[in-house]
């Protein structure tokens, strides 16, 4: 501070003192600075929240549609009121889970109809009409739980738990339909931001700064909800309340000027909407299996396809093997030759169709009897003569034909790979390769937009170059592939073209006139006469609130003054705040008046394994509800607070700690490792409120010194238990066609019992008899039931 005040006061001589005239000056230049940096410290503190909160509600969402490519739907809304300590087995609700889709259903076990709210869930109503006016919403809190999110990212930055409204039904894999989605969301205006109308999926919400109708991080609502007359309450539950008053899902996502209280409306509302009919959906959330929930056929190229699936092909004669005119009648004609039936009269089970397969230029062709026939029966099938070997299959022109050498043990130098076989002199030689004989390519110059615009550097086969951006809007990379450049990912143009016509609109919203809007290829749309709107001359065309009272004003008299919105000229859409220094301001002085009333706040105990062991006298605190120790003991410490001149909350005495060591006994769980051919019995144990299971070994600890809070080594206390398990050999995915070498004389049939400890887990193969006298081969292994 001395050499600031030195700087400020230069003309000091050595060894004289400050007047006080010079000291007040060089304090009111101080206080000016420190005013200006805590006002530029607070709108940097405000952005942050609004930045966090938008994140947040991002991170959720996000979840949110994750959640949704797994397991083919949403998840249900946890409870918003259910407090942290909530933790309740499925179906009950618990903090932080998504509710069960069945419970609330009106079959369900808790059923909660159109306007219900109970256990922190609510049940409102679409919007949308018939033939979906039975189309139900559930709203809570995000099921940060079933999202793996971390608890703090399903609040926004004031201290509010996330809104969450979703389709009822798109909580059900059964019932899940991305195009019946019920919830409305309106803007400003009144206006539906969705069509069809009211058809959102879900929406996250959160209550912002005012913290109007939001639930805290303890399940408890902070402000409750307004007249249903403020723009606010389309927002509001209050999930205590039995019956609703509101019973239609709306949302109003934003701000709405209000001119009948001093209110301000700071929600923020994103939402999600789909009119996409999907075609497939998962058979399971485990599974990767799809189905067509079109449930008719599958066309492929065929606008009326008359096969489960049926792909349109060229016509074939499938005596000669050549091409036929499309929909040819003459005779051996095969038409959409390859086609999937999932049953033939007289055949069980799905089959494919086909009896020749071709390139596409039809030169190269195979019958399926080639691969499936018999060779010594005369029905095809594919052999290779005395002491040769099969080393690939190749094409006769009409069918397929092994390719047959006298030695397979064919290798390739060390450091190259092989790619396959190459004729030399009539005998098979391996073609192997070295990837680092493939040429770099050199520096040169391309041209993108204008001649040798773009510079290329030395760069390795197999490389891209970065990205280059030239002209309006064009972009482009290449490629090096064996010293060669290509150009690869190019969009855009080279000049900001016009697209469209340019259209005229209306200037409204305290202006006159028309203004034209032109469409470029690049920038978008740009208005291009913002002159022509005049700014009409009319002080009153929107007002609000310039200043509020506090929630809680103190004793006396505060002000409050209200101003009027005229035109912006920078903006033809929206009105502009005017500055109170504005001739067209008007005044309107205001009260504002408050009681001043104490409390007691109550907080946990500090020390880990404290809680409260006494009960001693509170404060007397105006708020009679705090004149009590709460029952939750890990609240032990409290603190008398009352109003003070500037309407808030101070300390008003010393904190009375009544924490101490929590000397009851603690229990721990440690994993133990399935035995082999074991399982870990069914259910659970509980030991001090704590449940284990079976699989863990139960560890207690005893205090052994009160005063200091220690606890004795863990002890084994209860022994983790498993029941026997009893293997068999178990049928995999595989068929007859997996093996190419004759099978064991070992006959393993399916669902016999194996030898857990030699066996268990093992993969072999194993043979099944079909009725016939013959054998199947199947994959088998051993597993335990």
């Amino acid at each position: 501070m001395y050499p600031l005040i030195k700087k400020i006061i230069p003309c000091l001589k050595k060894d004289e003192g400050y007047s006080l005239i010079q000291m007040a000056m060089a304090l009111i230049v101080v206080g000016l600075l420190a005013g200006m940096f805590i006002r530029v410290y607070e709108m940097y503190n405000s952005t942050q929240k609004v930045i966090k909160t938008q994140e947040n509600i991002s991170i959720a969402i996000n979840a949110i549609h994750t959640f949704r490519q797994t397991f083919g739907h949403y998840p249900c809304p946890a409870p918003m009121n259910a407090a942290r300590t909530l933790i309740a087995a499925a179906p009950a609700p618990a903090y932080g889970r998504a509710s069960d889709y069945d419970r609330y259903l009106p079959t369900g076990t808790n059923p909660l109809a159109i306007g219900d709210c109970a256990e922190g869930i609510c049940i409102e109503a679409t919007d949308r009409g018939a033939p979906l006016n039975d189309v139900r919403v559930r709203v809570g809190s995000i099921p940060f739980r079933n999202l793996q999110l971390d608890e703090d990212k399903i609040s926004d930055a004031y201290g509010s738990r996330l809104w969450y409204a979703v389709t009822e039904d798109q909580c059900n894999l059964a019932t899940f339909d991305d195009t019946k989605g019920g919830i409305r969301i309106v803007n400003d205006l009144g206006e539906d931001q969705t069509s069809p109308i009211g058809s959102a999926s879900y929406a996250v919400i959160s209550p912002g700064v005012n913290r109007v109708g939001g639930y805290g991080k303890d399940g408890q609502q902070q402000s409750p909800c307004p007249a249903a007359t403020v723009p606010e309450a389309e927002n509001c539950r209050d999930v205590s309340v039995a019956t609703q008053a509101d019973t239609t899902s709306t949302y109003r996502s934003q701000f709405v000027v209000d001119t009948t209280a001093d209110t301000s409306f700071d929600d923020v509302v994103e939402f999600f909407s789909s009119s996409v009919n999907q075609l497939w959906r998962r058979t399971s959330t485990t599974s990767e299996n799809i189905v067509d929930v079109a449930n008719s056929n599958v066309g492929i190229g065929r606008s009326s396809p008359v096969a489960t699936l049926d792909i349109n092909q060229s016509s074939v004669n499938m005596v000669s093997g050549d091409l036929a005119t499309l929909n040819a009648t003459a005779a051996n004609v095969q038409h959409g030759g390859l086609r999937v039936n999932t049953s033939t009269t007289g055949v069980a089970g799905s089959k494919i169709y086909a009896q020749t397969y071709c390139d596409e230029g039809g030169g190269h062709c195979f019958q399926t009897t080639d691969i499936m026939g018999d060779n010594t029966a005369g029905t095809g099938g594919m052999v290779c003569p005395t002491d040769t070997y099969p080393v690939g299959i190749e094409t006769s022109g009409t069918n397929a034909q092994f390719v047959c050498v006298p030695d397979i043990s064919i290798r390739c130098p060390s450091g190259y790979i092989f790619q396959g076989f190459t004729n030399s002199g009539g005998v098979l030689v391996p073609s192997c390769t070295n990837s680092n004989l493939y040429a770099s390519c050199a520096a040169t110059t391309k041209t993108l937009c204008s001649a040798d615009d773009v510079s290329l550097s030395l760069t390795a086969h197999g490389n891209y170059s970065p990205y280059f951006y030239k002209g309006s809007c064009r972009q482009a990379r290449f490629y090096c592939s064996n010293g060669t450049w290509s150009q690869v990912n190019t969009s855009g143009s080279c000049t900001n073209n016009v697209v469209g016509t340019p259209t005229v609109t209306a200037c409204g919203n305290c202006w006159s006139g028309n203004f034209t809007t032109t469409t470029r290829e690049c920038s978008g749309s740009s208005n291009d006469s913002a002159t022509q709107c005049k700014c009409q001359a009319s002080a009153t065309c929107y007002t609000d609130s310039y200043g509020t009272c506090p929630s809680t004003a103190p004793s006396g008299d505060g002000g409050v003054t209200r101003r009027y919105k005229v035109c912006d000229p920078g903006n033809l859409s929206t009105p502009a705040f005017v500055d109170p220094a504005d001739p067209g301001t008007v005044i309107t002085p205001q009260s504002c008046s408050c009681t001043k009333k104490s409390k007691n706040v109550f907080s946990a105990c500090s020390v880990a394994g404290y809680i409260r062991t006494s009960t001693p006298a509170l404060p007397t605190a105006d708020d009679a509800a705090t004149n009590v120790w709460p029952a939750d003991l890990n609240l032990g410490v409290a603190q008398h607070v009352a109003v003070d001149a500037n309407c808030e909350f101070q300390n008003s005495g010393a904190p009375i700690n009544a924490c101490g060591c929590n000397t009851a006994d603690r229990y721990t769980g440690e994993l133990v490792g399935t035995p082999s051919c074991k399982k870990p019995k069914s259910g659970d144990r509980s030991f001090g409120g704590t449940s284990f299971g079976w699989s863990y070994n139960v560890m207690k600890s005893v205090v052994t010194n009160p005063a200091t809070c220690t606890f004795s080594t863990p002890v084994l206390h209860d022994a983790a238990q498993f029941d026997d398990l009893q293997p068999y050999w178990r049928e995999q995915p595989g068929g007859a066609n997996d093996f190419n070498k004759p099978e064991s004389t070992t006959s393993i049939k399916v669902d016999d019992p194996c030898n857990c400890s030699i066996y268990i887990n093992q993969l072999t193969n194993c043979r099944k008899g079909n009725g016939t006298g013959s054998w199947d081969i199947y994959k088998c292994m051993c597993t335990g039931s």
